[in-house]
């Protein structure tokens, strides 16, 4: 493991906004450690500058492919642009406003010059081999379009139960989740957008989040039913885990939650129930999706601590599980 980051170490420091730099050693690290090419890791927050903080930190220890770090900086007032400012390796943009997640995420995703594109929720932290296993899903099958990992706090299927009482036993307990269901990939038809590794010919194909959602809620929703009716597949690793503390931002934001989530709930379904008959016809797990009346963002979770959570009831029966080739 360590000659393996070493190697990664010294991709990543090849790496600038704009591709490999000229040294010709990190440039063959980058060739021999990294075959899924670049990957460009989205961050959006505001404000939350202790769990940004620690998402990077986690980040930059447990991430050994070759990636570049953009974050969009939603009119934070809280230290998180000066923070920000200290990260020399990463691409920062800076909002007037709070945009909401969409249309900042959204920034990144414009932004962003790798392969694929990963949209990671600042109150999250990732764990040894998050990403080699997310890339190894979504490149399983030139048509799966995005994947998503298991998690404390997610709902339906991605939530799994855990055994660590706080965070010094995160990796451990990621460790071993990942071994037991090592390569097992799972179709789903919907991802919660916490951590979304997203192809990039699927954007080219059907374009950005959908900004109508304002600050958030349902674009991941929406996402996933797009992605199925171009004809590219939706999964969740099973092998990969990452912490989520859960909606800190909207937590802390003093949103309220609930109208939030009627009033996108409402958009949602004036977007995809008149398609429910095609769906059910075209796209038969598109269809349960389109005409769900629950939602996928939860709240919960605090820095630095965690608690037990359980399996939340399903939308469905899950899909059933398969091997990815060559694992």
């Amino acid at each position: 493991m360590a000659g393996r980051r070493g190697q990664a170490i010294k991709a990543r420091q090849a790496v600038e906004v704009t591709g490999i730099a000229s040294d010709p050693e990190a440039a063959r690290a980058a060739r021999t450690c990294l075959d899924h090419g670049l990957t460009s890791i989205v961050i959006v927050a505001h404000n939350q500058l202790p769990f940004t903080r620690q998402c990077i930190d986690s980040i930059r220890q447990y991430s050994d492919e070759l990636y570049e770090l953009i974050i969009v900086d939603n009119a934070s007032n809280d230290g998180t642009a000066e923070y920000l400012e200290s990260l020399g390796e990463a691409k920062i943009i800076r909002n007037d406003k709070n945009l909401g997640f969409p249309a900042a995420a959204n920034q990144g995703i414009r932004a962003a010059t790798g392969k694929q594109i990963l949209l990671l929720n600042n109150d999250t932290l990732v764990t040894t081999g998050w990403l080699h296993r997310l890339l190894r899903a979504l490149h399983s099958d030139p048509k799966m379009g995005l994947v998503g990992p298991c998690s404390n706090c997610a709902g339906d299927d991605q939530q799994v139960d855990i055994t660590y009482d706080d965070l010094t036993g995160l990796d451990g307990f990621a460790w071993n989740f990942g071994k037991a269901n090592d390569a097992q990939l799972q179709p789903t038809d919907r991802l919660v957008g916490f951590c979304l590794l997203i192809r990039r010919e699927l954007i080219d194909a059907i374009g950005f989040l959908d900004e109508q959602f304002g600050v958030g809620c349902f674009e991941d929703d929406d996402y996933c039913c797009r992605a199925l009716v171009a004809g590219y597949g939706v999964a969740i690793a099973r092998d990969a885990f990452v912490h989520h503390f859960g909606s800190q931002t909207f937590m802390a934001a003093g949103i309220d939650f609930p109208r939030l989530m009627s009033e996108n709930h409402r958009l949602f379904q004036a977007k995809w129930k008149p398609l429910a008959d095609w769906l059910s016809r075209s796209v038969p797990s598109s269809a349960a999706l389109a005409a769900s009346s629950t939602g996928l963002c939860r709240p919960g979770g605090k820095p630095a601590r965690t608690r037990k959570t359980r399996r939340s009831q399903t939308h469905g029966r899950p899909a059933p599980r398969k091997q990815m080739p060559g694992a």
